[in-house]
């Protein structure tokens, strides 16, 4: 497993007591620092952003409306490769 792997699984463990269901799917969650802004709609609020956790930087996406650079944030979801 790479290293980088590895530290979002950390990550991910770290969160674990606080999964919760929604279609049968496990929701992770992750904390954060929001490095940048990828893309942002205007209109709809759907963001992509660069997201550091730990030592590792992970791509989310989703409806974050006034989601800015810098910005602590706890993430929930579903992580897809």
């Amino acid at each position: 497993m790479k290293k980088s792997k590895k530290v979002l699984k950390k990550a991910l463990q770290k969160n674990k007591s606080d999964y919760k269901r929604l279609g049968g799917r496990k929701m992770d969650q992750v904390e954060g620092s929001v490095v940048d802004i990828v893309y942002s709609n205007d209109t709809n609020g759907y963001t992509v952003a660069r997201l550091k956790i730990e030592d590792y930087t992970e791509v989310i996406t989703g409806y974050m409306p006034g989601l800015t650079a810098g910005e602590n944030i706890l993430v929930k979801g579903e992580w897809k490769v």
